[in-house]
């Protein structure tokens, strides 16, 4: 049947446009528009991989845990599917939502993906453009689908309430319009009263549709705070300025030059005596900007890097790495994403490795060399941003890690050999050699060192 109607109407098409060109005065490129609609897609499944999205017949970008599609160009006005599915490595793709959508002309159809993969969940809702130098047009949704609770989210202004919605998990708002301003955010628990998130003094500044989503909050304190709220904006989630949110940090000390250090936060020693290529345990703090100092453990006299500023981002692990090149010390950190789906493997690859400029990563069967398959992370830089690494068959593997300069096939050290599982999350650690007979050092953590 769908057959049939593509067919049907390209004919159609083509039998019109010659018959209205006989006109003089038709002008295809002025006169002749093709009717759309806008569509996109977000992904707000906290248990689930990366998904990948057809809307019709064109295919979304693949979308990781809250990411959104772009707004993308559909042929308004008649039913199309709605494709959902993830991949495993070297396994059948797996279908998880076939859904048909009916897009208006004109307007913008949002479709939130949520719930679990088990159970999902689809919110829609339709919006037609929408411009204002003074008010925004603004929707709220509850795609926390692992907390799925009922919640009543309000936004006030200096304690009194300008607007307030309650939502089950799955539903969305009726648009509401709001003078631009200054706003408090508060998402409270509708059986008990109790606040489950919140961010005061938020600027809405922006005079479009906008929509607030809740989601489950996959960071260190989800025990204690079990969602977020974040905004969809056109084509971006961002989170809230003022988002208090509490977040975690761990130190990993890659400085060869001593034995041990300790690193103080705003003024206050936090951890002490970390030996060269130990992590630290993740610690819950608040949320904010704190200033860094590392002093060498056994003369606190040396002060290795002075007033450093540390960002801890809310709801996020943020991974705090100092290193040093000879007598030249620097600290920096990056966001840890611990979040491992049961069908999915993340791997944190860090250096602070400086005998060379950078270095080439290579996760190697048993059997292969480098000569058999090119690195799966390319000239890995000696600053603390994390690689990541994509199995080319379905874990679980028996792997060898095979490091080398970049662009060159002799390898630093011996292949270190690991099994990955999927579900898991994994971190390797690119140090100095301490010693002449030495060429690099690699330290392992996380599920490297607990495999069960």
């Amino acid at each position: 049947m769908r057959t049939t109607l593509k067919i049907t109407l390209v004919a159609v098409l083509l039998a019109v446009i010659p018959s209205c060109g006989k006109d003089p005065g038709f002008t295809p490129s002025r006169d002749f528009v093709v009717p759309i609609g806008l569509a996109r897609v977000v992904n707000a499944v906290a248990d689930g991989p990366t998904l990948f999205y057809s809307v019709g017949n064109t295919q979304l970008a693949p979308l990781s845990f809250l990411s959104t599609s772009v707004f993308t160009q559909v042929l308004p006005e008649i039913n199309l599917e709605l494709d959902v599915l993830y991949g495993v490595t070297g396994l059948p793709n797996i279908w998880v939502q076939d859904e048909l959508i009916r897009v208006p002309l004109d307007d913008e159809f949002t479709v939130i993906f949520t719930g679990t993969l088990e159970n999902p969940t689809l919110i829609r809702y339709i919006d037609e453009p929408f411009v204002s130098n003074d008010e925004l047009r603004l929707r709220i949704a509850n795609a926390a689908g692992g907390f799925d609770s009922r919640v009543d989210v309000a936004l006030s202004q200096q304690d009194i309430t300008i607007y307030s919605v309650t939502l089950d998990m799955g539903t969305v708002s009726d648009p509401v319009q709001l003078p631009l301003g200054n706003y408090d955010v508060t998402v409270s628990d509708s059986a008990s009263g109790d606040v489950l998130w919140q961010s005061d003094d938020e600027v809405l500044d922006f005079g479009f549709n906008d929509l607030f989503m809740l989601t489950d909050n996959t960071g260190p304190s989800v025990a204690s705070e079990p969602v977020r709220l974040i905004r969809v904006f056109g084509e971006n989630i961002t989170s809230f300025a003022n988002d208090q949110l509490m977040s975690a940090y761990r130190f990993t000390n890659l400085m060869s030059a001593f034995e041990a250090v300790d690193l103080f936060l705003d003024g206050e020693l936090v951890e002490g005596n970390i030996a060269y290529g130990d992590t630290t345990d993740y610690v819950i703090v608040p949320n904010g900007v704190y200033i860094a100092d590392i002093v060498q453990s056994d003369d606190p006299t040396n002060v290795v890097v002075d007033n450093a500023s540390i960002s801890l981002t809310p709801g996020q692990f943020i991974n705090i790495v100092t290193t040093n090149n000879g007598p030249i010390a620097a600290i920096s950190s990056f966001v840890d994403e611990r979040r491992s789906p049961p069908f999915e493997l993340s791997i944190n690859v860090v250096s602070g490795h400086h005998q060379f400029e950078s270095l080439d990563v290579y996760f190697l069967s048993p059997d292969e060399t480098v000569n058999s398959r090119p690195p799966v992370i390319f000239g890995i830089p000696p600053i603390p941003t994390p690689g990541s690494f994509v199995p080319t068959a379905a874990p679980p593997l028996e792997l060898d890690i095979v490091i080398t300069p970049a662009v060159s096939e002799t390898t630093l050290g011996d292949p270190i050999r690991v099994n990955l599982e999927l579900g898991r999350h994994y971190s390797l650690f690119i140090g100095d050699p301490v010693s002449e007979d030495e060429e690099i050092r690699v330290f392992l953590e996380d599920d490297f060192l607990n495999p069960d």
